[in-house]
């Protein structure tokens, strides 16, 4: 069994582009950005709420919403193996 790696909970405030949705193909990959990371919940979630607030529409009208979420910071890597 592999040691575990040592690690830190980060939170990310993500942004879905919707309007892209038919250009892209309905892939989500292409339609997710990860804005930024920050250290806590209560930020992250302060500016999601934040950039939601501002009502963010493109000129064709389509429509931006951002979340956020946790995700695992490993800072000496996973070093995932090949084959895993």
């Amino acid at each position: 069994m592999a040691a575990r790696r040592e690690h830190i909970v980060i939170w990310v405030v993500v942004r879905v582009d919707h309007f892209l949705g038919k250009a892209v193909g309905d892939d989500p990959t292409r339609m997710i950005t990860l804005k930024e990371a920050l250290p806590t919940p209560e930020e992250a979630q302060s500016e999601a709420a934040r950039l939601n607030d501002l009502g963010e529409r493109t000129s064709d009208g389509g429509r931006v919403e951002y979340f956020a979420a946790a995700t695992r910071y490993f800072s000496d890597g996973r070093a995932v193996q090949i084959g895993y």
